[in-house]
């Protein structure tokens, strides 16, 4: 289903933010279950977290809650620091994150 390309798309960024740059890193591995089914339109809030490091390996977790705090999806997934995900030699290698009191951005994005 959709949502495994969710928890994908959430194993990868947390790798990111777990590494020295954006962009720099990959998902290796993710194991999916759905728990309730998931409707076209509904809203889902995704809590996701970094369990441990080991080395390169970043191991993650994250569920699919809806606002009443329904369970609906789980998974447990692994990525890799240190992948490069673009070999174009452009800006993306030059990014950095940029961390404050109110968010941890990419240096490529900017906020209103």
């Amino acid at each position: 289903g959709s949502f495994t390309s969710v928890f994908d798309d959430i194993a990868g960024h947390l790798c990111f933010f777990a590494g020295k740059a954006p962009w720099i890193g990959a998902t290796v591995q993710i194991n999916c279950s759905l728990s309730k089914p998931i409707t076209i339109g509904q809203t889902l809030i995704c809590v996701a977290r970094i369990d441990k490091r080991e080395r390169k390996k970043v191991f993650i977790s994250a569920e699919l809650i809806g606002p009443d705090k329904t369970k609906y999806a789980k998974m447990d997934g692994i990525s890799i620091d240190g992948v490069k995900i673009s070999n174009r030699g452009d800006e993306i290698e030059k990014r950095y994150w940029i961390k404050d009191d109110f968010s941890i951005r990419d240096s490529g994005y900017s906020l209103p």
